[in-house]
């Protein structure tokens, strides 16, 4: 399905990691266990903030959550893992660089629990990317001012869109569950609900990675393990978005894309834990082009510069309100930051992501 060659260090530590999680987690459990504190109101009986579809609910149960993120690429252009200069992106046709980008997406969870064996869950989310650029020096902008979306050669700016992105509803299917080790698969759906033709001022289509959605529906399964012993928690997810679409409304369509995660927790105290994540995503290029006017002045105006390998490892913390008036809250913030990268053509490296949810179930 994928057309990705994962380079050697990333395929080794993913299989290490997810080895590790799923084996010491079933080797861990005694004969006779107790009953999991998972059935209880306990920090750990999630998984660290930035991991989704990674919990089941009783039959009849509500939840109510949000999630913020926030993602960012700075620093120098890269390509194939070196920096380039100004006077080689120069040379390969650009007057404009990116300097730095940010996404920041809000997410609201909606969870609804028909039976124990599936779960309903629904995600509208809200996207804000501002984005700074440079002209290089002697460069010639293609637009001019700010509202055509470029600056001048030499000049530096800053542009953004915001707007809804897409939307995504999913089933969740419970698959085993002893009350100590958990297994369940999940079926997405993402509903192009985002904008995929934004323009420029002059009328030519803003940077691929400044549309709000991929523009395509989506198909995202997912399966997920977690265990829980005494005070320790592990889990491993794989998951993929797969678009079921040959191009989108615009004329084209994001790469498939794969990730995967590992991850353990440690219940400090009734009400906090703190946890560990290895994360590894991996998207092919964008296949296809703009349909229509297309000004080519930085690496972000073409298609093969998205997509790419990505490891990253994180840490965060896990909290529950076990009484008062808000008893049932959840909160959780996890930081994770890149440890080895390999990007598809010209782009800025990604740098730390931190994510943080709420969530309330009833």
């Amino acid at each position: 399905m994928f057309t990705h060659r994962f380079p050697a260090f990333t395929r080794h530590a993913l299989s290490a990691a997810t080895a590790v999680a799923l084996s010491v987690g079933f080797a861990a459990t005694p004969a006779g266990a107790h009953e999991s504190p998972v059935a209880g109101l306990t920090p750990d009986s999630h998984a660290p903030a930035g991991v989704m579809y990674d919990h089941m609910h009783k039959k009849g149960g509500w939840m109510i959550g949000y999630t913020y993120s926030h993602q960012n690429t700075s620093g120098a252009v890269k390509r194939n893992g070196q920096s380039v200069d100004d006077h080689a992106l120069a040379m390969a046709g650009y007057t404009m660089k990116p300097t730095g980008m940010q996404m920041n997406m809000h997410m609201l969870h909606l969870m609804y629990a028909p039976s124990d064996a599936f779960n309903l869950m629904v995600m509208p989310m809200y996207m804000d990317m501002p984005m700074t650029m440079q002209g290089l020096s002697g460069g010639h902008g293609g637009h001019g001012r700010h509202g055509g979306g470029h600056g001048t050669g030499g000049g530096e700016m800053s542009h953004g869109a915001s707007g809804l992105g897409d939307t995504v509803a999913a089933g969740l299917f419970r698959l085993y569950d002893d009350g100590r080790h958990h297994l369940h698969a999940g079926l997405g759906i993402s509903m192009p609900t985002g904008s995929v033709s934004r323009r420029n001022g002059d009328g030519t289509f803003a940077h691929y990675g400044m549309q709000m959605g991929t523009g395509t529906w989506d198909a995202i399964p997912s399966i997920t393990y977690t265990g829980q012993m005494q005070r320790w928690s592990w889990g491993a997810q794989a998951l993929a978005q797969l678009p079921m679409q040959h191009a989108n409304r615009s004329g084209y369509r994001v790469g498939n894309q794969f990730e995967a995660n590992a991850w353990g927790a440690f219940r400090l105290t009734p009400w906090l834990s703190a946890s560990a994540r290895l994360n590894y995503t991996a998207q092919g290029a964008i296949r296809g082009a703009y349909d229509g006017p297309v000004h080519v002045a930085s690496p972000d105006d073409l298609p093969g510069n998205y997509g790419g390998r990505v490891l990253k490892v994180g840490a965060g913390l896990n909290a529950v309100f076990r009484s008062g008036p808000l008893k049932g809250h959840r909160i959780g913030v996890e930081y994770l930051t890149p440890v080895a990268q390999n990007l598809n053509g010209y782009q800025l490296e990604q740098r730390a992501a931190l994510y943080a949810n709420w969530s309330i179930a009833f």
